[in-house]
């Protein structure tokens, strides 16, 4: 079946079984990927071209052989490819973007959409010298349509037509597209043109926030590291665990953290969780922006700890300096557990206002790198009544500054897509004013 077939069923045909088949239900993905307003540090570039270069990169990447050069098409083959795209596209998806964001939709119809395409075809037809502008104008527009317009459900229902391909982004920017429709006259499809690749400036590097890490006591950029961990996890939700082990060699766990992607992944090789699997079994923590989910390592379950629409609070992952909202109570000396480190500490401690009895603690070398973060009724000793007591314990040796711009590791596992299951932090009064 080929895409004019596709085509008219999608355009003339709404209500058929075919295009409820395309419009699948966007995945949770999609819709964060939406939400999400800068572009992670491996889809930016230093200027124009660095930009297409990089953002063809991943293109290629995600659609292997179907990706063509921007030069291979027609507008007429554009035109049609940009109107399946609109029959095709999440409306789930396309509202969340406001209408000054660069991958907002031009067109809240397909009428309006195919009455462009009509009129750019004839002033093609007329003017053949702008032809090569107003293709390469309309691959930037089917590129960012592809990856912001529509769910992967429906990516993959194009991937599966035997001649459905995807444009690269052309070699020319809209500075250069613009200049030469300016010099002939062409003043009109010039402003057209760059209204369609501003969407370009989104991935400029310069409007990502990147760390400029000073040193520690603040963490770098993107770490990984290992600990030994000690209590209950999960511990937040209602029926969690209510003790675990405080003694001994601790529980492995293994952490990815990005400040510059506001992620974090903890991998806790013992889990006593009452949701999902075997207590005992490994679990994984994943926290993206306000999304965090709390799934078996093997994948076969997964319950939702945090999003925007919960009632309750949400979780996040913990922010680079957040020592600084810890009061600093001079130096101690201290044993760990583990037998990770042995020797003084910089101390800092943190109670809630909203909870009474309520600490955290975060020890640092002398050299300001971390020893142990925990928290419960107190500090010390170990264990004491009251709210829930757990601490994990740093193993510095394995504590490292590392480039996670193209990790899979803040990618939720599909079981967690597939899922309403939720496992919220109870009781409320745990979080702050702002739901945290």
């Amino acid at each position: 079946m080929g895409r004019s077939t596709i085509l008219a069923a999608l355009l003339f045909a709404p209500a058929s079984a075919f295009l409820d088949g395309m419009q699948t239900t966007p995945l949770l993905n999609d819709v964060m990927r939406a939400k999400t307003t800068k572009p992670r540090p491996h889809l930016t570039g230093k200027d124009s071209e660095s930009i297409r270069t990089t953002l063809n990169e991943q293109i290629r990447k995600a659609n292997g052989g179907a990706a063509k050069e921007c030069r291979d098409y027609t507008v007429a083959q554009l035109n049609e490819m940009l109107e399946t795209f609109h029959a095709m596209r999440s409306e789930e998806v396309v509202s969340v973007y406001d209408k000054e964001d660069g991958r907002a939709a031009r067109h809240l119809t397909v009428d309006t959409l195919v009455e462009e395409n009509r009129l750019d075809a004839a002033y093609v037809a007329d003017h053949p010298e702008s032809h090569d502008a107003v293709r390469d104008s309309k691959c930037f527009e089917a590129a960012m349509q592809w990856v912001h317009h529509l769910s992967e459900s429906a990516r993959s229902e194009w991937h599966a037509l035997t001649d459905a391909t995807v444009p690269l982004l052309p070699n020319r920017g809209g500075a250069e597209m613009s200049a030469d429709l300016r010099a002939n006259g062409h003043d009109a499809l010039a402003d057209k043109s760059e209204e369609v690749v501003s969407c370009q400036t989104g991935h400029n590097a310069e409007a990502f926030e990147a760390g400029n890490w000073e040193g520690y006591p603040d963490w770098p950029d993107e770490i990984t590291y290992k600990a030994k961990g000690y209590g209950p996890y999960p511990f937040w939700y209602a029926g969690s665990a209510a003790s675990g082990d405080l003694t001994g060699a601790g529980a492995d766990i293994t952490t990815y953290w990005s400040g510059v992607q506001n992620s974090e992944r903890l991998e806790h090789s013992t889990c006593t969780q009452s949701i999902g699997g075997t207590s005992g079994d490994a679990c994984t923590h994943l926290f993206v922006d306000k999304w965090a989910a709390l799934f078996g390592a093997d994948e076969s379950w997964c319950c939702w700890s945090s999003t925007p629409n919960l009632p309750n609070c949400w979780m996040s992952t913990v922010k680079r300096g957040f020592q600084d909202l810890f009061t600093y109570n001079g130096i101690s000396d201290y044993t760990s557990e583990s037998g990770l480190y042995s020797g003084q500490v910089k101390n800092y401690t943190m109670t809630l206002t909203s909870v009474p009895n309520f600490w955290f603690w975060y020890y640092t070398d002398l050299d300001d790198k971390p020893v142990e973060q925990g928290e419960g009724s107190c500090v010390m000793p170990r264990g004491c009544g009251g709210v829930k007591y757990m601490f994990h314990q740093y193993n510095q040796s394995a504590f490292e500054i590392t480039d996670l711009t193209d990790t899979d590791k803040f990618t939720f596992p599909d079981v967690c897509l597939n899922t309403q299951e939720t496992c919220t932090v109870s009781p409320t009064s745990l979080c702050d004013a702002d739901g945290r």
